[in-house]
C-alpha cells in the first residue's frame, strides 16, 4: 500500500570537526618513472619524469626512415617516423636496393643478353645482378683463328677489328698480244676479284711487221707478208739505219768514162744502214736457214762461233748472198743513185770524197793494203771521214753491192733514184725479179781496205761478176 508523504521536520545536525588526514600514494616497482603511462610511478608528484626520448627508424629498403620516440601529453607515447615513398613498383634496377619497399631487393631484374670480342673472338653471354646489386658479364671472348687475317673470307680472323687485312694481293695479267695488262687479284667482301682490264687492240688487222700482236688475236702480224726475220726467236736483227731526206743532186764525174754523163738525178727520201753490215748481223740469217754459210780464213770475217771480229764487215759475200740476207731481214740493197746520194752526205754538189775534198788518210779510211792495214777494221773505226749524215765507211773498208747491173756510162741512166738493170732491178731475193745463180755484172761501190786512194772518189764505179766472192766486198742495206 503506499505510504502517504510525510515532512520530514528540519533538524539541525549539530558542528562536527574532522580529523586532519594526508593523501596517500604508493610508488611502483618503476622507480625511475621512465614508462610513458601517464602515472606518476615514483610518487614524487611528476608523471613519466624518467622517459628517454629513443631514435626510431621506420619503413624498409628505398622507404627506409628515422625519427624520435616522444612521450607528450595530452597523446602519451608519440613515435614522429614516417616511410618515404618507394622508387619505383617494379624494382628492376640492379643497385642493392629494395626499390619497391617490399623487403627484397632487386627482385625485378630481368638478365639481358651481353656480347664481347671482335671477328671470331665474337662471344655472347648474360648480364646478371649479384645479390650485392653489382651487374655481372658472363661473356668471355673466343681465340683468334690465326696471328695473321690471311683468308679471303670476310671474317676477322685475328680479332683487331679489321677484316681479311692481310690477304695477300696476287699480280695478274690479262689480255694478250698489245692488249695486254697488268692487273692484280684483291679480297673484295670475302671474295677474290680479279682486277686487270685488257687494253683495245691497235687494229683490226695486224698488218705491221713488228712482231706484235696488233689485233690481240694470238697471232701476230698474220695479215701481212712480214720478212722471215720476225720469226727468228730474238726477231730482226738491228741494223742501225739513218734517216736521209730526198733532194736533187749531180750524179757522176767527168774524171772517169765510167761515171759520165753527169746529170741529175731525184732521190726519194729513203733509210740506210750507218755501217756496213756486220759479222753479227749476219750471224741470225744463218741460224734461220735463209743465208748460206759464209767462207772462212784468207782474211774472211765469218767464223763458225762468236769470236773478236762480230764488229768486222761480212765480207767474202756474193751478190746472191747479199740478196738473200736483204731478203731475210725485209731490207733491200742501195740503188747506185741512192748509194752516190748517200755518200755525198746529201749535198747537192759533189764532193770528190765523202768527208770533202781532203785527200784520203789513215785518218779518214781504212784503204790502200798494207798502207792502213792488211784488212777490214770494226766499223765505224775512221769517224773522221763519216758523212755529213754521219754514215761510216763509205770510203774503204768493204767495197758495197748494189742493185744496179753494171753498164759502161750513164747514158739513159734513170733519173728518179731507181736502179738500173735490164728489165727491173730486184731489191732482194724475194723479189719477183730477182734470178738467184743468173750471173749478172753488178756494181760495187766505195772502195775496200786494199783500195788505192782514187777509187775512194764518191762517183768511182767498178763492177763484179754476181757470183764472186770478194774478202774486200760486203753491202749496206736500205730500206
Amino acid at each position: 500500500m503506499a505510504l502517504p508523504d510525510m515532512a520530514l521536520p528540519d533538524m539541525a545536525l549539530p558542528d562536527m570537526a574532522l580529523p586532519d588526514m594526508e593523501p596517500t600514494c604508493q610508488p611502483t616497482d618503476n622507480v625511475d618513472d621512465d614508462n610513458c603511462d601517464d602515472i606518476d610511478d615514483d610518487c614524487d608528484g611528476v608523471s613519466d619524469e624518467g622517459f628517454m626520448s629513443m631514435n626510431t627508424s621506420c619503413g624498409m629498403g628505398a622507404c627506409e626512415r628515422s625519427g624520435m620516440a616522444l612521450c607528450t601529453r595530452p597523446d602519451g607515447f608519440l613515435d614522429t617516423c614516417s616511410p618515404g615513398q618507394p622508387l619505383n613498383t617494379t624494382d628492376h634496377t640492379c643497385d642493392g636496393v629494395d626499390d619497391d619497399c617490399d623487403g627484397a631487393i632487386d627482385e625485378g631484374y630481368l638478365a639481358m643478353e651481353s656480347s664481347c670480342g671482335v671477328g671470331a673472338c665474337f662471344g655472347q653471354g648474360e648480364l646478371l645482378c649479384n645479390p650485392g646489386g653489382e651487374s655481372v658479364d658472363t661473356c668471355e671472348p673466343g681465340e683468334p683463328l690465326g696471328a695473321l687475317d690471311d683468308s679471303c673470307d670476310e671474317v676477322d680472323d685475328d680479332c683487331d677489328g679489321e677484316i681479311d687485312e692481310d690477304v695477300e694481293v696476287v699480280n695478274i695479267s690479262c689480255g694478250i698480244g698489245v692488249c695486254a695488262q697488268n692487273g692484280s687479284v684483291i679480297c673484295q667482301n670475302g671474295l677474290l676479284e680479279e682486277q686487270c682490264d685488257p687494253l683495245p687492240p691497235i687494229s683490226l688487222q695486224d698488218i705491221t711487221c713488228d712482231r706484235k700482236d696488233d689485233d690481240c688475236d694470238g697471232l701476230f702480224d698474220e695479215d701481212v707478208d712480214c720478212p722471215p726475220c720476225t720469226r727468228h726467236r730474238d726477231g730482226c736483227p738491228d741494223l742501225g739505219f739513218v734517216s736521209l731526206t730526198g733532194g736533187s743532186f749531180s750524179m757522176g764525174s767527168t774524171s772517169n768514162s765510167f761515171s759520165e754523163p753527169v746529170h741529175i738525178v731525184n732521190v726519194p727520201a729513203f733509210d740506210v744502214m750507218r755501217a756496213e753490215l756486220t759479222v753479227a748481223q749476219y750471224r741470225p740469217c744463218l741460224q734461220a736457214g735463209s743465208c748460206r754459210s759464209p767462207r772462212t780464213g784468207s782474211t774472211c770475217n765469218w767464223t763458225e762461233s762468236l769470236a773478236d771480229n762480230e764488229d768486222q764487215p761480212m765480207n767474202c759475200l756474193s751478190w746472191d748472198e747479199a740478196m738473200l740476207y736483204a731478203a731475210w731481214a725485209g731490207v733491200r740493197l742501195l740503188t747506185e743513185a741512192e748509194w752516190e746520194y748517200a755518200a755525198r752526205g746529201g749535198r747537192t754538189e759533189p764532193d770528190t770524197f765523202p768527208w770533202g775534198e781532203g785527200a784520203p788518210t789513215c785518218l779518214l779510211a781504212d784503204y790502200g793494203s798494207i798502207n792502213c792495214g792488211a784488212g777490214t777494221s770494226n766499223v765505224c773505226s775512221y769517224p773522221m771521214g763519216n758523212t755529213s749524215n754521219n754514215l761510216c765507211d763509205m770510203a774503204g773498208n768493204v767495197a758495197e753491192w748494189v742493185q744496179d747491173e753494171f753498164f759502161e756510162d750513164y747514158t739513159d741512166a734513170p733519173t728518179n733514184g731507181a736502179g738500173r738493170c735490164t728489165g727491173a732491178c730486184p731489191k732482194n731475193a724475194r723479189d719477183s725479179n730477182f734470178r738467184e745463180g743468173v750471173i749478172s755484172r753488178r756494181v760495187i761501190r766505195g772502195g775496200g781496205w786494199n783500195s788505192l786512194g782514187g777509187e775512194l772518189q764518191t762517183p768511182y764505179r767498178k763492177s763484179l761478176s754476181s757470183e764472186e766472192i770478194r774478202n774486200d766486198v760486203g753491202v749496206r742495206l736500205a730500206r
